[in-house]
């Protein structure tokens, strides 16, 4: 989704594994904000959704969309391949697939994959998973989904294509004193705190899950994400 507040005339696009849902809660709990998609829609998620496929479903007019500010978060690809797998490791999926009404039931696929997930990042180094999950035969399944079935993005291209048309970031290393930032700029001038609604139990610093053979992979597998946000291994 993303959650547009119209008091402001804000629009936050919500990009998965940033903290956004940290982000959206304090909009939708202090400002008014409200989801677009406001309930599910064929073809597009509720909640992750890009600028481009809210205009292509009518959710926002392209002149509504320019006379707001659009935000989202960003975060260094090397920090959240790691959180990716140190998730994996903690109890918050485990969770989810206890629950018969959560959302990963929405997918009649996906409960069983999960579990296939979490079971072998267990029984595998965080090398061994980045390979599974990033090698070169994991890009070419999702080029081919993507150019031959249109799902999904190209590899690595997932968090710069989700915030083409933003006119400033978040960082996730400074999510408080950025979203701040912006809040001045819409005419909030009181300080807001955001909360961390999505902690990754049991992660160690990123850097100490890479071997030099993951850290090329992740360079090269994100390397148009690294360049637009100037990121690098070791910066934030």
């Amino acid at each position: 989704m993303a959650i547009i507040c119209r008091d402001l005339k804000l629009l936050y696009i919500m990009v998965g594994g940033t903290g956004c849902s940290s982000v959206g809660s304090v909009l939708m709990e202090r400002f008014g904000g409200t989801l677009l998609p406001a309930c599910p829609l064929a073809g597009i998620d509720q909640k992750h959704n890009s600028i481009k496929q809210l205009v292509e479903h009518n959710l926002v007019s392209p002149k509504e969309l320019k006379s707001y500010f659009k935000v989202a978060n960003a975060r260094n690809p090397f920090d959240r391949v790691a959180s990716q797998y140190a998730r994996l490791h903690g109890t918050s999926w485990e969770e989810f697939l206890k629950n018969p009404n959560s959302w990963v039931y929405k997918n009649k696929n996906y409960p069983d994959i999960l579990r296939k997930e979490i079971e072998y990042a267990r029984e595998v180094n965080f090398e061994k998973w980045v390979f599974k999950k990033y090698g070169f035969q994991s890009r070419v399944k999702a080029w081919l989904k993507y150019y031959l079935k249109g799902q999904g993005f190209p590899p690595g291209q997932y968090h710069t294509l989700f915030t083409d048309g933003v006119n400033r970031y978040i960082r996730f290393e400074y999510i408080e004193e950025d979203f701040n930032a912006i809040l001045q700029k819409v005419g909030v001038l009181d300080w807001v705190s955001v909360p961390n609604r999505n902690p990754t139990s049991g992660k160690k610093t990123y850097q100490d899950y890479y071997t030099y053979k993951s850290r090329k992979l992740i360079e090269k597998v994100f390397s148009q994400e690294l360049t637009k946000f100037g990121y690098t291994f070791g910066k934030h």
